[in-house]
């Protein structure tokens, strides 16, 4: 059997992509099923999962030595693996999250999370806790992930990560459900000059982005559901992204396949050209200044709209191709692993 360990409640990237997974291995005829984390009666799994139709455990106990355990790279799931006589892999949805979750894990991470909720309260999702991380704490990632058998990387940047530590992957992505894909025509027309943004990405260098646009209408991504994500973004003439980018991040994508020109900060999986191939006059180096360039190419775009958006072509095919990718990609990686 093979199991990916998920939330079941909270219908993020993550948890979608590890149900995505499980539903096309059971198509393709593999034994597959959740391990949910979070759940004990079926009324408390999200809505959108439950359309999967997936059978799911919510103990680590029913495991045993010839299953398959897929966990996301979140520290406490991969400790709980380490521990179980299983095949074990990692997959690597985000950098950023496993270093994060390594470092609140440790006796001065949770004295400095504690501050930081102390002195931030509902504004602590928006401090960048990568940057404590990185200047904090570090972490010998090779050992930390002796015990493990496999990993796969759903970005070019979580591969590099992990082959700058001596430790191979295979690269496994995932897709835009095509409930975003819409109309290219259509989208054009229906556009205003709108810059949507997520508040939890990057907040403080978006903070002097707003600061020197006060003419620009600005609509933050917060609280809405799937359709009105996509109505907001089918609306708007720009997604502005200036996070971390700890992987292939998904609403930069919806964005694009929704019409919108993608802004991005040159952080993360965003610096290089495999993860988010836009060209550079699209991307960001925060140092600065960088407002007034962002403001500069803000205004070109929405009197230039449609030249712009052919512009990142490439873009919107990299990622109408991922959903047949992907499906091809999982059955041959999980082949491999039953084979062994």
């Amino acid at each position: 059997m093979i199991y990916f360990v998920s939330s079941g409640r909270n219908a993020t990237g993550g948890p979608t992509l590890l149900h995505q997974g499980c539903n096309e291995l059971l198509r393709a005829g593999f034994k597959a099923k959740m391990l949910y984390v979070d759940i004990k009666v079926y009324d408390d799994i999200h809505p959108k999962f439950r359309e999967y139709g997936l059978g799911y455990i919510d103990t680590w106990d029913d495991i045993v030595s010839t299953d398959i355990v897929v966990v996301p790279e979140i520290w406490f799931l991969v400790k709980k693996l380490t521990e179980k006589k299983c095949i074990k892999v990692v997959w690597w949805l985000s950098v950023d999250n496993f270093l994060v979750s390594r470092y609140y894990a440790s006796f001065c991470g949770k004295i400095v999370k504690l501050i930081l909720r102390l002195y931030l309260g509902n504004n602590y999702y928006r401090f960048d806790h990568i940057n404590v991380v990185r200047n904090n704490f570090y972490i010998d990632v090779k050992r930390e992930l002796k015990n493990i058998d496999f990993h796969f990387s759903q970005s070019f940047y979580a591969n590099q990560f992990l082959l700058g530590h001596d430790i191979p992957s295979l690269y496994l992505g995932d897709y835009i459900e095509p409930f975003f894909n819409f109309n290219e025509t259509f989208k054009d027309t229906n556009k205003k000059k709108l810059v949507v943004y997520n508040p939890s990405k990057g907040y403080k260098y978006l903070k002097r982005v707003k600061e020197i646009c006060s003419d620009i209408n600005f609509l933050q991504i917060k609280g809405l559901s799937p359709s009105e994500v996509n109505d907001l973004l089918c609306q708007a003439c720009i997604y502005l992204d200036l996070g971390n980018h700890p992987g292939q991040d998904r609403i930069p994508r919806e964005a694009r396949l929704c019409g919108c020109v993608v802004l991005v900060g040159k952080r993360g999986s965003a610096i290089n050209n495999y993860d988010v191939p836009i060209s550079d006059e699209y991307k960001f180096d925060l140092v600065d200044g960088y407002e007034y360039l962002i403001k500069r190419t803000i205004l070109d775009i929405f009197d230039n709209h449609s030249l712009h958006l052919s512009r990142q072509s490439p873009y919107l095919e990299y990622i109408q191709q991922q959903e047949l990718t992907f499906k091809n990609d999982i059955v041959d990686r999980f082949k491999r692993l039953t084979e062994l």
